[in-house]
């Protein structure tokens, strides 16, 4: 056993998950606000409120909002994110501690895939199997999902369409029209979507996030052992953000679709979906496999940036408070 203590890695198991909640938060606002732009752009195509184009969605959301509408529904956003993020960084990291506590027998820290002991020395367990990532990842995506997803439907009816009108106004008169309009169930329709596409999104994506991260700290050698550990965390975060969006971003679209569908009721369309299912054999119908993937293109351009900050920021901010 290799009794070296790897710097900060005894104290890391002493923060406290209020802690881990607020450098989740505060990651997940920041990188959103950064790419709020390409978010609002990509939940108006896949809601059927583009333009063919993303530039012209872009230059349609100038000419109705101005600037200020690429930011549209990003408070709301961030109202979500913060908790959310929170939610889903914390629990993985407690998740991931107590997942491999259970399957190794005995309590450790665990950093990335790296198994070390309660009192900070190097185990002789080596890594953790790729599993428990993915396992921690799912749980806590769901976690994160649930206990926040009445937020999210009211940011995709206010960022889901083009602003003509008085209609959906902040984030408070979102909500008390929902309820007031559709019932209790309108803060939960498509959870069961959103649920299913939380278990392999953020499964991949923190599954992605540890062995990108170790491949490159592997291979990224400057001589700065912190500047590496950044960009490491940087790179890993975009590319497992991007590989995860990728893999299940039909079901994110099938997600908004039925989240807007009560929306478009209420102005005299109809509703158009009885179930996800249904959704899932219309959209395809009426728009192939293509349809499924609309937006994707701004949705890859602005998780890569995304994902990097959340991973980044969150993993520094936690070295911040352990040097305090």
């Amino acid at each position: 056993m290799n009794s070296a203590r790897p710097r900060d890695t005894k104290r890391e198991n002493d923060l406290v998950p209020l802690q881990l909640l607020v450098a989740g938060g505060v990651a997940g606002s920041v990188a959103k606000t950064v790419v709020a732009p390409l978010e609002r752009i990509r939940i108006m195509a896949q809601t059927g409120h583009a333009h063919k184009t993303t530039i012209g969605t872009a230059r349609a959301i100038l000419e109705h909002e101005g600037v200020v509408g690429l930011w549209r529904g990003n408070f709301v956003n961030c109202c979500r994110v913060f908790p959310s993020r929170g939610i889903l960084f914390a629990c993985n990291d407690l998740y991931k501690s107590l997942f491999a506590k259970l399957y190794l027998g005995q309590p450790v820290v665990v950093r990335g895939r790296a198994v070390y002991n309660a009192d900070g020395t190097l185990s002789n367990f080596g890594s953790l199997p790729t599993w428990l990532s993915f396992a921690s990842g799912s749980v806590s995506g769901m976690t994160a999902s649930a206990s926040t997803y009445p937020l999210d439907v009211a940011r995709t009816r206010i960022a889901g369409q083009l602003r003509t009108s008085s209609q959906n106004g902040g984030l408070v008169r979102t909500l008390i029209q929902m309820g007031r309009k559709e019932g209790p169930g309108a803060y939960f329709k498509g959870i069961g979507p959103t649920l299913l596409g939380s278990i392999p999104y953020e499964g991949i994506k923190f599954l992605c996030f540890d062995l990108y991260y170790d491949a490159f700290r592997k291979n990224i050698k400057s001589g700065n052992e912190s500047t590496d550990g950044i960009l490491a965390k940087l790179i890993s975060g975009a590319l497992a953000g991007a590989t995860a969006g990728f893999a299940v971003y039909p079901n994110d679209t099938v997600r908004r679709l039925l989240q807007m569908d009560a929306s478009d009721s209420r102005a005299g369309k109809g509703r158009k979906y009885s179930s996800a299912i249904d959704c899932w054999v219309k959209t395809y119908r009426h728009g192939g496999i293509e349809r499924f993937y609309r937006g994707l293109l701004p949705y890859i351009l602005r998780m890569a940036p995304n994902s990097a900050v959340q991973f980044g920021m969150y993993e520094t901010l936690k070295q911040s408070i352990l040097s305090q």
